[in-house]
């Protein structure tokens, strides 16, 4: 029978070789039981890695709809925050003005008037809001302002009513200033788009409409009304008191009745806010499933893994005792 044999200094190397990958498979094993995730992703599979792909896409496409409609309930939610003030100027302008009367003294009529003109200085600038570098009222046309500078509207606008003796005469100004197609207010007033109004995407086939625009007619309502108020305390126009008492009192049932068509558009973006809201809860919720499952994928048998990691730790042990007992042989130790 013939019998192969290795040299001493094989021997030594073939032992060392095989404590080496013990150890190298000891610190796979100790690794795979802490994370839980095996070392080799592939060879766990069994190659079939397209399952995982899949998921991994699926699970960066949901996050991605997470991101889009977060980004717009934040827009949403700044928007409806500017309606809010634009409702509470409305209000607080009321306020002011409820008190006039054709009896009214020169000095509260004056006040009234200038009332009117802060509100639409205020109102202007909050339309004028953004969400970041994005306009909120402009449409698609987000990078702009979406209304002109209200000094520059309210010197148009005097000019407009240059000539105005009566308080009809100031109101047909104002009017035709706004309604006009080709000049005032829709040339050099409104500086947005006039298109489709503003569609974000939340969903497979679902869009989210944002319908408020700083050329809406509950805007432009109140942006005249206040206009009418700021004219009639114009130095240029030199209105009558009685005039004047006509266009203060005037405006107070328009800006009575403008509250409701301001009352719809916060309910509309309210309502846009709620479905941005749930479409964002949805994709999250799919995304942390697919992130479960993913990981179920991915993850070692703790029981295999540690059982696995007691063997290979018996097997070193086993080496060593070996390899120490080996080291301790000698000539006299065998001849004895």
């Amino acid at each position: 029978m013939t019998m192969t044999t290795i040299g001493d200094l094989a021997g030594t190397f073939a032992n060392r070789l095989q404590t080496m990958r013990t150890k190298a498979e000891l610190t796979r094993l100790t690794a795979e039981m802490s994370s839980g995730r095996p070392a080799d992703i592939v060879a766990h599979l069994g190659g079939d890695t397209a399952r995982v792909a899949l998921i991994e896409r699926d699970i960066g496409v949901a996050k991605a709809r997470v991101s889009a409609a977060t980004g717009l309930g934040q827009f949403l939610t700044t928007m409806q925050t500017v309606l809010d003030d634009v409702e509470t100027l409305r209000a607080g302008l009321v306020r002011q003005i409820l008190p006039v009367t054709a009896s009214s003294t020169p000095l509260q009529l004056q006040q009234a008037g200038q009332a009117g003109e802060a509100a639409f200085r205020d109102i202007v600038g909050r339309l004028n809001a953004s969400h970041g570098d994005t306009a909120l009222f402009a449409g698609v046309a987000t990078e702009g302002p979406a209304l002109a500078d209200a000094d520059a509207m309210l010197a148009s606008l005097s000019a407009a009513a240059a000539g105005a003796v009566t308080a009809g005469d100031v109101i047909a100004a104002v009017d035709a200033w706004f309604d006009d197609p080709a000049g005032g207010f829709a040339t050099m007033g409104y500086l947005g788009d006039t298109g489709d109004p503003l569609a974000r995407r939340i969903d497979e086939g679902v869009t989210v409409t944002v319908t408020p625009r700083a050329d809406h007619p509950a805007f432009k309502d109140l942006l005249r009304s206040a206009a009418i108020l700021a004219l009639s305390a114009d130095p240029a126009l030199a209105l009558p008191a009685s005039s004047v008492a006509t266009l203060v009192t005037g405006t107070l049932p328009d800006l009575l009745s403008a509250t409701e068509p301001l009352t719809d558009l916060r309910a509309e973006v309210g309502l846009a806010e709620e479905r941005t809201a749930e479409a964002a809860t949805r994709h999250g919720a799919l995304a942390t499933a697919l992130t479960i499952m993913r990981n179920e994928l991915a993850l070692v048998d703790p029981y295999a893994t540690a059982l696995a990691l007691k063997e290979t730790e018996t097997q070193l042990q086993t080496q060593y005792l070996l390899t120490s007992r080996l080291s301790g042989l000698s000539l006299v130790n065998f001849l004895k």
